[in-house]
């Protein structure tokens, strides 16, 4: 028989929280996002999922909603990579992908709160921080939270195993997509600081 309610949230609190334990002493855990996560903790939300915001590369081998031929082929969260060791990943993926890409990804956290009340306040400072993509839901396991931001970038690197960006096009892309992880960070960081209620 299915747990719902308290029981539920409680045998989530229970594994998520020997999985985060593990993650973070195996290095598997984002460590921009530990403060954020020891916080929500202490509060007694359950996170289920986390991500301090990244860049990644993604490829494809047979089209753009396809991921079963390709996916993340590398992925950044804290130091981001170089515009050298971009162009030398895309120009190899150029050749055995359809569509290779670079995007920014904004921070994202998925949890649980025992009360409206509590997802109600989390999504609050959520948004007021800058992750204005957050939402909250009921569920059997108490209520469904989750904090996004907005600020996303793809950025097209090669189709049919051609580049269509040369070094300098890369260059000028690379400044930009810097920017739009370091805010993805900030606003991580100001929400930290929300969560000091």
């Amino acid at each position: 028989m299915p747990l719902h309610g308290d029981a539920c949230l409680q045998e989530l609190r229970k594994s998520n929280l020997w999985r985060l334990y593990i993650d973070s002493e195996s290095g598997r855990l984002d460590p921009d996002v530990k403060p954020l996560l020891s916080k929500l903790w202490a509060r007694g939300y359950v996170t289920v999922s986390s991500c301090s915001g990244r860049i990644a590369l993604k490829a494809t081998r047979t089209g753009i909603e396809d991921k079963r031929g390709g996916g993340v082929l590398r992925a950044w969260h804290v130091e981001p990579p170089t515009v050298d060791d971009l162009w030398r990943l895309a120009s190899s993926a150029a050749s055995e992908y359809k569509i290779v890409w670079v995007s920014v990804e904004p921070p994202i956290v998925a949890l649980y709160a025992s009360s409206s009340s509590d997802a109600e306040m989390l999504v609050r400072a959520a948004v007021s921080a800058g992750l204005k993509y957050s939402c909250y839901r009921s569920s059997s396991c108490g209520f469904y939270v989750v904090l996004r931001g907005e600020t996303r970038l793809d950025i097209l690197l090669a189709v049919d195993g051609e580049l269509v960006l040369d070094r300098g096009g890369l260059e000028r892309a690379y400044s930009v997509l810097l920017e739009v992880f370091k805010r993805g960070k900030r606003v991580l960081h100001r929400l930290v600081r929300a969560v000091d209620w």
